[in-house]
């Protein structure tokens, strides 16, 4: 049987996923995105056996959708602040989005899931052995810095969402200076709103968790860099 249905089911249903969560119908959204990763999650028995450079075209496209619907879904449990899911569904798409037998060549999921464990740990994502679901931050976020820090030099050196991704991790690993240049770049070669407000939707999201917490009595300085450069980030894109 041909997986091109299936990946067509999945692919309306997370369109109609994402505009329920832009009419911030969060209900219905999360009931529309389950549906698309239910329809695909059977077929996954298919990839266990992918040998890099021999994957078929079609196993390529179940990877790519799966990929894509596991951060659609990060991204829609995000924004109904159901932070666990979200580690959970953004950890899920960046096995498959870096697994180096599809050669993908991306970073949604792999700066997403990070992005969502700040969320889920507000406070405690800053201490340098701090590990959250499973992954100790700083390592992970030093490492994820470099993957698309080397993307954006190579292949996706015009891409505006690898500079959006670069601008994220380097405000998250306090070096301000590097992600104002990040910023920089995106601003230089964006063209449509959409990728602004993506990005700032993610930016007023953490604002939101960190800045409390950064304003206590005694809040750990690093907390209070973070917040400024949100905020600073927030004013270079709303300009």
């Amino acid at each position: 049987m041909t997986i091109e249905p299936l990946i067509n089911k999945a692919t309306t249903l997370k369109k109609l996923a994402q505009a329920a969560r832009k009419s911030g119908n969060y209900t219905q959204a999360i009931t529309l995105i389950e549906r698309a990763t239910e329809t695909l999650e059977p077929e996954k028995w298919r990839l266990e056996s992918v040998e890099k450079g021999a994957v078929s075209v079609e196993n390529r496209a179940l990877a790519e959708a799966m990929a894509d619907v596991y951060g659609s879904s990060g991204g829609i449990y995000r924004s109904a602040r159901q932070y666990e899911k979200s580690v959970n569904a953004y950890d899920k798409g960046e096995e498959i989005e870096q697994d180096e037998r599809f050669g993908f060549i991306n970073s949604y999921n792999l700066t997403q899931r990070l992005v969502a464990r700040v969320l889920l740990e507000p406070k405690e994502w800053v201490s340098p052995d701090k590990e959250i679901k499973g992954k100790h931050f700083a390592n992970a976020l030093s490492s994820a810095t470099d993957t698309v820090m080397s993307q954006t030099i190579g292949p996706r050196a015009g891409d505006v969402w690898a500079w959006a991704d670069l601008g994220m991790l380097r405000l998250l690993r306090g070096d301000e200076k590097g992600a104002d240049l990040a910023w920089e770049m995106l601003v230089k070669l964006a063209r449509q709103p959409f990728v602004f407000d993506s990005t700032l939707s993610v930016i007023f999201d953490l604002l939101e968790r960190i800045e409390p917490v950064a304003v206590e009595k005694g809040a750990d300085p690093r907390l209070v860099a973070a917040a400024g450069s949100l905020k600073k980030a927030k004013d270079t894109l709303t300009r």
